[in-house]
């Protein structure tokens, strides 16, 4: 009786922790994109922040667009019930040489505009406990773990772009005059700079101070 149970729950608990956080990436979403002469192109479309390229699938095939063949491109996610809008901008990824890179528009401002990039992390854990009608049990075999992190950007008026972190310290140091009230505003309201919808509050703000 206990093998059984110990089966059943260790199947139970490998197959939930295979199921996927929902990653837009994965999926196909109905949009356009916009190319380099400016025309645009609607259909299905997919698109890879990794690779830094679009599918867009016609009706007799696929056709794959990299980041310096496009401006931009916008879907609808059915999923998350939302339209969202990337731009094409020239960014180092890693070293110090600039290559055209996808961002989505969070929040659209004079001063500073608020842009993300989303990442999937798999993470494994060999050690995790779960439960079962006998007692605790640990998972014998590496589980993996999917989590969707955004990862979040300023973009400047001079056309530079930042990465922000998430720390109230830093707000101060990308933000020019980021004063006193800026700082009440934030503490008043209980923003977490983490969290999307108080970041975008917080720049919408910030982008209504005199300069």
């Amino acid at each position: 009786m206990y093998s059984w149970l110990f089966l059943l729950s260790l199947f139970c608990v490998v197959a939930t922790s295979g199921q996927a956080q929902y990653f837009a990436e994965e999926h196909w979403h109905q949009g356009n994109a916009i190319v380099e002469s400016g025309d645009t192109l609607s259909g299905a479309l997919q698109y890879s922040t990794d690779t830094e390229t679009i599918q867009i699938r016609g009706a007799n095939n696929v056709q794959t667009y990299s980041a310096r063949k496009l401006l931009a491109f916008q879907f609808h996610d059915k999923q998350l019930a939302i339209n969202r809008l990337f731009y094409v901008f020239p960014y180092a990824k890693v070293s110090g040489y600039q290559t055209p890179v996808f961002f989505e528009l969070l929040e659209r401002g004079n001063k500073v505009t608020l842009l993300q990039r989303e990442i999937l992390v798999i993470r494994t854990n060999t050690n995790r406990p779960f439960l079962n009608p006998m007692g605790p049990v640990f998972n014998p075999m590496p589980v993996q773990i999917r989590t969707v992190e955004p990862q979040f950007y300023f973009f400047y008026a001079d056309g530079k772009i930042k990465r922000f972190k998430g720390s109230h310290k830093q707000l101060s140091l990308l933000l020019p005059n980021y004063g006193t009230a800026m700082k009440k505003f934030v503490k008043e309201k209980g923003y977490n700079p983490q969290r999307i919808d108080d970041l975008m509050l917080i720049i919408r703000q910030y982008n209504t101070l005199n300069p």
